[in-house]
């Protein structure tokens, strides 16, 4: 194991969330939030590994509830849930504000919903997924299917007054090819952040909505990717 690469247990309700730190002594970190379906930390590997190795910075990363170590079953989480669990993780690392944040898919709204929380210097959106604000403290099963299948039900999202409100740096992050995030997402998330003074989209082409899978697999567009993460984060 990496001597860089530090565990860390936090207990959360009935589970015990695991993740670990992959830093060095003298920058902030950032913290990654994984997103759905078979997600973990561990996706993020590679990421993690080449972004410290090449350019020194510091990462987070946890499985949420229903998640790679940390386990149990998605049914008893929720989008609310999860934003607790990463309040509960910063606040148990003592992680000065502000923080940098990179939410990918599901883990993306997380992000915007912490600005509610904490202040936030640099929120990075990787495919980001928005929701209908009535699925934020639904449990991740039937009821909480049915209003996200509902035709554009991110319209009603308050992920927009979210980043409208916010005040500091923006990177967002498509892919080319994404068939889980609607056009509309991307273009509902550009037009919010109008307002800022940094504020930077990247599309990774020929990228599907899995991009770390992508990146994992394309050693070149991993190096550019996490040139990009650098560049923006010490900007």
């Amino acid at each position: 194991m990496n001597k860089s690469l530090i565990k860390f247990y936090v207990s959360f309700n009935k589970h015990t969330i695991v993740g670990d730190t992959l830093q060095s002594t003298h920058n902030d970190k950032l913290i990654i939030l994984h997103g759905a379906g078979k997600a973990s930390r561990e996706r993020y590997s590679s990421f993690r590994n080449c972004i410290f190795k090449h350019h020194s910075i510091s990462t987070i990363a946890f499985d949420m509830v229903g998640h790679g170590e940390t386990g149990g079953y998605l049914n008893e989480s929720s989008l609310k849930q999860r934003t607790d669990q990463v309040i509960t993780v910063v606040d148990h690392l003592n992680i000065p504000e502000p923080l940098s944040i990179m939410g990918t898919s599901m883990g993306g709204y997380t992000a915007i919903k912490l600005t509610k929380f904490f202040k936030i210097k640099n929120l990075i959106l990787v495919v980001p997924g928005i929701y209908h604000h009535c699925a934020y403290s639904i449990q991740f099963d039937n009821s909480f299917s049915k209003i996200i299948r509902q035709n554009n039900s991110w319209l009603q999202s308050d992920a927009f007054d979210l980043l409208e409100s916010f005040t500091g740096k923006l990177l967002l992050i498509s892919a080319e090819f994404d068939d889980v995030i609607p056009k509309g997402v991307i273009e509902g998330i550009v037009k919010s952040t109008e307002h800022l003074d940094i504020r930077e989209h990247y599309s990774i082409q020929d990228s599907s909505h899995l991009i770390f899978n992508f990146l994992n697999k394309n050693k070149k567009e991993l190096e550019l990717f996490t040139s990009i993460i650098s560049r923006f984060l010490n900007k």
